[in-house]
């Protein structure tokens, strides 16, 4: 998984972050931002409480699917393409059928 801090730029120069949902949410509203992109390794946590920023996630090497809520819609997001998460909120992935990654966004109780 990758990382996305849209608050500050990488100090070798900026990174590029395909957002498919700029505002956060479930809204389409795509935006190609500057941003400081991080790797994240297996069982990885940031956000709030961790000390680690996540404005968004994606994979490097492979699509993943993503929904809002444990009741949303599911979504197939391609490789390198962005899901901007908000304050509050957290992005829970993990492996599926066929090897599949599925990632829950939810708010942080």
């Amino acid at each position: 998984m990758r990382r996305c801090t849209t608050r500050r730029a990488s100090a070798r120069g900026p990174h590029f972050c395909d957002v498919w949902n700029w505002g956060g949410g479930t809204s389409s509203e795509f935006k190609h931002a500057k941003c400081r992109q991080l790797s994240f390794g297996n069982g990885t946590r940031g956000g709030n409480g961790t000390g680690v920023d996540v404005d968004a996630f994606t994979f490097a090497t492979h699509g993943y699917h993503e929904r809002f809520s444990r009741v949303g819609t599911w979504h197939w997001r391609a490789k390198g393409v962005w899901t901007k998460i908000r304050s509050g909120e957290i992005g829970d992935c993990g492996i599926g059928d066929n090897n599949e990654v599925w990632c829950t966004v939810l708010v942080q109780a």
